[in-house]
């Protein structure tokens, strides 16, 4: 993943490059905001220049916070949002009151802190969460260190743990770019599961990205066989909704691996067609 992380900076410092000889109407989109309100003909056309300017021979974007399915797609999975962060409120939420109060009276001894973070607890809490849904890890320790690290010295990056005394008990970090907060990882140990640490670290994150000056906060996409994390999402968001990711391939061994793609996501397509089909009349939102 090193060596990955590695060619993207390359490509990506090459594109720069690249862009500095385009004129003004020709310009790559930034990542962020500019693709999720992207047409199929705009992001279709946006994928290629990215594919040219890298040399890619395969190429795959996301459109988040997504209200209805594009056929289209590759596929997708559902999403849950805060559509209006500055008027969210916590007292319009009957159940969420609920679950704060009993956290707060059974998770007495827990300190939530953003300094002197053990990131390597951080990490072995994320790794166990992941064996327990039969996942694989996809982030390594030196990854949290690096977050961790990356949090002491941006306020875009908010990483916050739940301490009980000198012990890690659960964890969570959010990301700020323009006006969207995005909850980026969580976890917490069993016993904090049934305290409820998990909703006191969610409520310092939705609090640290309304003070940074978010508008929308996102959840971030889950599995569909996780129903338990997407209900429990659901609890703190207004609105249910997709990230929707499409493949494009370019000459053979892309058009292949834009096929493979597409069929290995075919049950997260088949799920999303039906959840769409399904969708309210007031475009996914969930009633407090």
């Amino acid at each position: 993943r090193d060596d990955l992380f590695e060619i993207s900076r390359v490509e990506l410092r090459r594109i720069n490059l690249q862009q500095e000889s385009l004129g003004e109407g020709e310009r790559l989109p930034a990542a962020g905001g500019e693709f999720d309100v992207m047409d199929g003909r705009d992001l279709a056309a946006s994928m290629a220049g990215i594919a040219s300017a890298a040399r890619l021979n395969f190429v795959r974007t996301t459109q988040y916070m997504q209200t209805h399915f594009d056929r289209a797609a590759s596929g997708a999975r559902p999403e849950v949002w805060i559509d209006d962060l500055p008027n969210w409120q916590v007292m319009q939420r009957k159940r969420l009151r609920k679950d704060l109060s009993f956290a707060r009276r059974t998770a007495t001894a827990i300190e939530i802190v953003d300094a002197d973070i053990d990131a390597y607890a951080c990490h072995r809490l994320y790794a166990a969460t992941v064996a327990r849904h039969h996942g694989s890890e996809r982030y390594r320790p030196a990854y949290f260190a690096a977050l961790n690290s990356l949090a002491r010295n941006s306020t875009r990056i908010g990483f916050f743990a739940a301490r009980e005394g000198a012990v890690v008990r659960g964890f969570a970090v959010v990301a700020l770019h323009g006006d969207l907060a995005s909850y980026l990882h969580g976890a917490v140990d069993d016993d904090g599961r049934r305290q409820g640490i998990s909703d006191l670290l969610l409520e310092k994150l939705i609090a640290y990205g309304r003070a940074g000056g978010a508008r929308r906060f996102t959840f971030l996409s889950s599995p569909w066989t996780q129903a338990g994390l997407l209900h429990f999402k659901q609890k703190w968001g207004d609105t249910v909704g997709l990230s929707t990711t499409f493949d494009r391939g370019y000459g053979a061994f892309g058009y292949c691996a834009m096929l493979v793609s597409r069929w290995q996501s075919r049950h997260d397509r088949r799920m999303a067609e039906r959840q769409d089909g399904q969708r309210p009349t007031n475009g996914g939102r969930q009633a407090n």
